[in-house]
């Protein structure tokens, strides 16, 4: 028997938002709370998290 993929899972429970809306919806809140902690100095890590979750937002996007 073939696995049912999340997509087809999700359509066929008539989910009003997919998984992945829902993961790209809270990475975007993270990336907002983070922004918020950024400094002119001494924050370059939370610029790398910041671009890779934007990557992973892209990822996400493309996979849809």
């Amino acid at each position: 028997m073939l696995k049912e993929s999340l997509k087809q899972r999700e359509q066929r429970k008539g989910y009003m938002t997919t998984w992945a809306e829902e993961h790209i919806s809270h990475l975007k809140e993270e990336i907002e709370i983070i922004k918020t902690r950024l400094q002119p100095h001494d924050t370059g890590h939370l610029h790398d998290y910041i671009a890779n979750m934007e990557r992973r937002i892209e990822e996400l996007n493309d996979n849809e």
